[in-house]
């Protein structure tokens, strides 16, 4: 450690001067030890500001107000959930030892202990456990918590003392869920050894296999189905071969369409798994749907969009290019009177709009209001979109 700790001196990064007061030093002059703004590694900075205000009094369990919550994380945080909330672990440790409540929670219920644990910082929550901070009294909400940081060994810690790996209330968000999206494989391993549910389904039928394949989690996927988890085929509900197709799984797509999935299941707002390659761009995986006989222009329930829309709407040109190599209907409408020339107006998107204007696209088409394309472009300031 270099010469300026918590406790007093100038800021880790400013130098004393005799002549016209601190000079900010250039990083690469900065002795041994100090820190500076651009390491990233700003702890013991923020702890000389901390410990230098409540010297002078500043309120160590004070809360931010709830109505700049969107602004300030939950809202009513205190300066130790502030410092969670970043992970800094000199300053925690300075609150804590000035009387900072290590029990305080948001308007929403978390704490400082929550908050360190779901971003990984093991020394901090170690910290605010020697403080009274108690994982275990959380029951399966810890377990969520630092399945998410992906701290395998307070995870096997916490299983060893008796945490059920499981939710108490069924429906709700398993930790293996929770790991199976962040991609945590030794985790997810931990909890299914201690007995998990591999099949658990949270709200909308999501189960641990759905989120890793909807993540993009290929390895999750094969640990996940090599320990028993079923892809789910019901008719109205997400499948596996929908939720790796937005991951860009190729290889789970592929095995999921030998298997025999079809290509044209379509989950409860009637996206099928054409919908959701087109709308993450995944060229090679629609590509392989369509081969399998995927549908090129299903409507989706709510909006009446094409896997086109959706394509252009994200502004994935390759994709589009795919689509209407395979016969997509470049003049279909949603149910707002939009095509997707209209869309990639209004995205600003000028290689698409030529692709769908040589494509056949309609130029004196009415969209809402009886505006064509051309006065829509004008209006968005975008007429050479046409040209």
């Amino acid at each position: 450690p270099g010469p300026h700790l918590v406790g007093g001196g100038a800021p880790p990064w400013r130098a004393r001067s005799t002549t016209a007061g601190p000079r900010r030093i250039p990083r690469h002059e900065a002795p041994a030890g100090w820190l500076h703004p651009a390491d990233g590694r700003r702890d013991r900075g923020v702890a000389w500001f901390a410990e230098l205000l409540l010297k002078r009094g500043a309120d160590v369990n004070g809360r931010t107000a709830f109505d700049r919550a969107a602004a300030v994380g939950d809202g009513e945080e205190s300066p130790l959930i502030i410092a969670a909330r970043h992970g800094h672990h000199d300053v925690a440790k300075l609150l804590l030892d000035r009387g900072a409540d290590v029990n305080a929670a948001t308007f929403q219920g978390r704490t400082a202990l929550e908050l360190a644990a779901r971003r990984g910082h093991v020394p901090l929550v170690e910290l605010l456990e020697r403080h009274g901070a108690a994982l275990e009294r959380q029951g399966h909400h810890a377990l969520r918590w630092v399945a998410e940081g992906g701290l395998a060994d307070v995870v096997e810690r916490l299983l060893q003392n008796g945490v059920n790996p499981d939710p108490e209330r069924p429906g709700s968000t398993s930790a293996l869920t929770v790991a199976a999206s962040r991609g945590r494989l030794e985790v997810a391993g931990l909890l299914i050894a201690y007995g998990a549910d591999v099949n658990a389904k949270s709200r909308h039928h999501r189960t641990p296999v759905l989120v890793a394949a909807a993540h993009g989690h290929g390895e999750m996927v094969e640990l996940l189905l090599s320990q028993g988890a079923r892809a789910p085929a019901q008719r109205g509900h997400q499948t596996l071969l929908m939720t790796a197709s937005a991951g860009g799984l190729e290889p789970i797509v592929d095995k999921q369409l030998d298997e025999g999935a079809a290509p044209n299941a379509a989950c409860e707002i009637g996206e099928t798994a054409l919908f959701r390659a087109a709308r993450a761009g995944h060229h090679r995986i629609a590509a392989r749907l369509l081969a399998a006989g995927a549908d090129i222009d299903p409507k989706r329930g709510y909006d009446g969009a094409t896997p086109l829309m959706d394509a252009v709407e994200e502004g994935h040109y390759r994709t589009v290019e795919l689509l209407l190599s395979h016969g997509a209907d470049v003049n279909a409408a949603n149910r707002d009177g939009e095509s997707a020339l209209r869309m990639s107006i209004t995205r600003g998107y000028r290689n698409i709009a030529r692709l769908l204007l040589v494509r056949g696209a309609k130029v004196n088409v009415r969209f809402s209001y009886q505006l064509t394309p051309l006065m829509y472009a004008v209006s968005m300031g975008r007429a050479c979109l046409l040209y």
